[in-house]
């Protein structure tokens, strides 16, 4: 009577009957693996779980988890970049695989490529000058004609705060005129590789991940490692951790590419699955030639053994 439409079932028995009843049948399909269930069962099951009774707020609630709730968690253990704030591999070590920062150092090489950047490029290498001592003479700091914050100085930190620094940061703002919409990009690609760096080692700490504490050369990690890659294949989601793996590992060598074969084994032992097709990797325990046997002390009594025990 479940499969009937209503409006055929409300034919068959009173409407109000039949639209309680399509209306609990809808209610019992909520329930995993109702239909593998025989009648007993159901009741026997029913008979046995408790309620909510007594639970006031409980049975007030019309989120799975209240707000305050989720938030706790979300501040005290980290929230992801992910769909509804779900943590990626990514979040916590993309930055060992440039995750978040090649992307956006590149597009601010390109950027800058499009900006007039002369002048401030010669006060960035009149730093380095300084720096490296070009300009010293007894102490004190010349900076001759021709160059930013040409001057005396008499220091480096002196050359820097009262020359360089400020050169810099007038040209700087110069750009910022002449270029608004390329210098406001630059500063979000910045901002971008600069949070990736935080953020990653934000969660690392909330982990309680320190690299310098792991043990170097783990036999035990390297294997869990190996052994676990077509599992890690099969997540393929963005930020998971094939996408990871993959672009940390060595591609132009041959344990790089066996590192992403392993995991495109994972990915495809769902699709031949789906299908029917079972696929078995596993090493033979035998040995093909088998090993030579040991030569182990002898468990069998000799003929002449034997018959001096039927003798005796």
């Amino acid at each position: 009577m479940s499969q009937i439409a209503y409006d055929v079932l409300s034919q068959i028995i009173p409407p109000d009957q039949a639209l309680a009843n399509k209306a609990l049948t809808v209610s019992l399909k909520q329930i995993n693996n109702i239909t593998n269930m025989t009648l007993p069962q159901l009741a026997k099951a029913a008979n046995a779980v408790t309620t909510n009774y007594g639970l006031p707020s409980v049975n007030s609630a019309n989120t799975a988890v209240s707000a305050n709730v989720a938030n706790y968690y979300t501040s005290n253990l980290g929230k992801g970049s992910g769909t509804n704030g779900v943590l990626l591999v990514t979040d916590l070590v993309g930055t060992a695989s440039g995750y978040n920062i090649t992307g956006p150092i590149t597009n601010t090489v390109a950027i800058i490529n499009t900006i007039n950047v002369a002048y401030l490029t010669n006060v960035y290498t009149t730093m380095q000058g300084v720096i490296n001592g070009e300009f010293s003479a007894n102490g004190n700091i010349t900076i001759p004609p021709g160059y930013p914050a040409a001057g005396d100085y008499s220091s480096v930190d002196d050359a820097f705060s009262t020359g360089l620094i400020p050169a810099a940061n007038v040209e700087i703002g110069n750009l910022t005129v002449a270029y608004p919409s390329q210098t406001a990009n630059i500063n979000t690609n910045f901002n971008a590789a600069a949070n990736q760096l935080v953020y990653g080692q934000t969660l690392l700490n909330k982990a309680g991940i320190q690299f310098a504490n792991l043990q170097a050369n783990s036999q035990q990690a390297t294997y869990g490692l190996i052994f676990n890659l077509p599992t890690y294949g099969a997540d393929t989601a963005q930020g998971g951790a094939a996408q990871f793996l993959q672009s940390v590992a060595q591609i132009a060598t041959p344990g790089g590419q066996a590192v992403v074969g392993a995991m495109r084994e994972g990915q495809n032992q769902p699709a031949l699955s789906d299908v029917g097709i079972r696929t078995n990797t596993t090493v033979p325990a035998l040995q093909n030639p088998p090993p030579p046997e040991a030569n182990l002390l002898p468990s069998t009594y000799t003929a002449q053994q034997a018959a001096a025990k039927v003798i005796i």
